[in-house]
């Protein structure tokens, strides 16, 4: 079982106090990952603490235009459920990018 370490210091700011409320962590990998109310459940620790990335971040865009291109060009609303199975984005995204 990965140790987790809580994130208690962040910049007073709006975006940060939003981020504040999924109860964020930093695991054992150095991730940044979400918390929660399924921290106790059986479904695979991928699943229960996805990622937390950046809306403004290369690497968030590229996991963006991958899952739209894998889900065959399909709307926001579909790539959006299928990037949201492993990630949390941080932030207004999918407009930017599809």
């Amino acid at each position: 079982m990965n140790k987790q370490i809580p994130i208690n210091q962040f910049t007073k700011n709006e975006q940060a106090s939003k981020i504040l409320s999924l109860d964020p962590f930093v695991d054992t990998d150095g991730l940044l990952r979400v918390g929660g109310r399924l921290r106790r459940s059986q479904i695979p620790y991928d699943r229960r603490h996805p990622l937390l990335l950046p809306s403004n971040h290369n690497f968030t865009i590229k996991i963006i235009e991958h899952e739209h291109i894998r889900n065959v060009h399909a709307g926001t609303q579909t790539v959006l459920a299928a990037v949201r199975r492993n990630f949390v984005i941080s932030g207004p995204y999918m407009e930017k990018v599809l």
